[in-house]
């Protein structure tokens, strides 16, 4: 029996297949594999993942060409960093590598072991060189009671846009972000796309709260995601931006009131970086991510703070759309700000609010007038599908089931 489970072990790892029967060691050995970027996406890709304590799988094997090409021993072996994630139920050990000096627009393979067992062959591919038109997936809140929700969404999603470069969750990952147990159940509800497609997650209200109803900085949400350590002092990992293709990233952090008490002035931090780094840009399209959004759906205007803050250096850095999340629906302004004769200019920012990937729905919301199209996803989640060339920006949101909620574009 044990000779027939290392056959089915090493077809497995031939012919790439994820789905495959493992031995129950290399099950163990290896769980949470999750592909995110801390550098250039064109020739670097970061890989992270949970060992079990028992385990010394903390060596990844990589390769270009094929899966088959590791089989026959022909890979490079990298020996992961390791590092052990505090949980608050104990101490969880984790390894990350980040492969460095890889080609532009490239498909690599690799797999994860003790140098004896190895899990499943996966693969990822680089990011192009030139400004070639990409496609990725933005997921509003998943935080839920039941992860199956955020489960079924982002497997929808993936299997309809198997081509989706990256996708970003646009903060509120979980409900409660000092809560491991909501950590582990959102991991293994992805697991399947988080080892093929990097995540570029937004840090939200709720991974800021703790267990016995207070307000921490998010510990569990750096931990588990390693990201652009570009940002201003005391918000590295969690303020970041990056360029894939012909778009430069901004990911910004809006829970001012949850991080009061740990950095007073965070939002005078990232406004001062954030003119800075838009001023430093080259790249022809501008899109930021924020979790609370600058105008928002519910009757008190709670994104005003957010717009003295940040409006008028977005409209300065000529920022293209703004994407959030927080309440749950899904909605997008028109051209703002006015002009002079109260009509809608023809530049200026769209802000796009992305609704909600997983089980939790807000009554509480409404379209105001700033909104061009207004949609509560109450029935179903839902999720958006970006495509970017050099001169278009077309932006599809869809529910669950696959049935187009709305489409939208920008020409440049």
């Amino acid at each position: 029996m044990k000779a027939f489970i290392l056959f089915l072990a090493v077809l497995a790892t031939l012919l790439g297949n994820s789905y495959a029967v493992l031995p129950a060691t290399a099950v163990e050995a290896v769980s949470r594999v999750t592909l995110t970027w801390t550098e250039d996406p064109r020739t670097t890709q970061t890989i992270t993942w949970q060992r079990g304590e028992a385990s010394n799988a903390c060596l990844l094997e990589w390769t270009e060409g094929d899966g088959i090409r590791l089989a026959r021993g022909l890979g490079t072996q990298v020996i992961a960093g390791e590092k052990t994630v505090s949980t608050g139920v104990g101490d969880t050990p984790f390894c990350q590598v980040t492969l460095q000096n890889l080609k532009p627009g490239v498909r690599y393979y690799y797999r994860i072991g003790d140098g004896h067992i190895w899990s499943a062959t996966e693969s990822f591919l680089t990011a192009p060189s030139k400004e070639k038109a990409f496609q990725f997936l933005i997921f509003g809140d998943s935080q839920s009671v039941d992860y199956r929700v955020w489960h079924t969404t982002v497997q929808q999603a993936w299997q309809r846009n198997p081509k989706a470069a990256f996708f970003v969750n646009m903060g509120d990952l979980v409900d409660n972000g000092q809560d491991e147990g909501q950590w582990s159940a959102w991991f293994h509800a992805a697991a399947d796309v988080i080892k093929r497609i990097p995540a570029m997650p937004v840090s939200g209200n709720h991974e800021n709260y703790t267990l016995g109803g207070g307000f921490a900085l998010p510990g569990l949400f750096t931990a588990h995601f390693p990201l652009p350590a570009n940002g201003p002092e005391e918000l590295k990992g969690r303020v970041y931006s990056y360029d894939y293709g012909p778009v430069h990233f901004v990911v910004l952090d809006s829970q001012a009131g949850e991080q009061s008490r740990f950095i007073p002035d965070m939002l005078k931090r990232q406004k001062e970086w954030l003119e800075a780094d838009l001023a430093a840009t080259m790249q022809p399209w501008k899109v930021v991510f924020i979790h609370r959004p600058l105008y928002g759906n519910r009757q008190d205007d709670s994104g005003s703070v957010l717009r003295r803050t940040f409006e008028d250096v977005l409209l300065a850095g000529k920022v293209d759309v703004v994407f959030s999340a927080h309440e749950h629906v899904y909605a997008r302004t028109g051209y703002l700000p006015e002009n002079s004769n109260g009509e809608r200019k023809q530049t200026g920012i769209r802000y796009v609010a992305t609704g909600r990937s997983g089980s939790k729905t807000y009554q509480n919301v409404m379209q105001r007038e700033w909104n061009e199209y207004f949609y509560n996803p109450l029935e179903e989640p839902n999720y958006l599908v970006a495509e970017v060339s050099t001169n278009r920006l077309l932006l599809k949101a869809y529910r669950q089931s696959g049935s187009l909620i709305d489409s939208w574009s920008i020409e440049k």
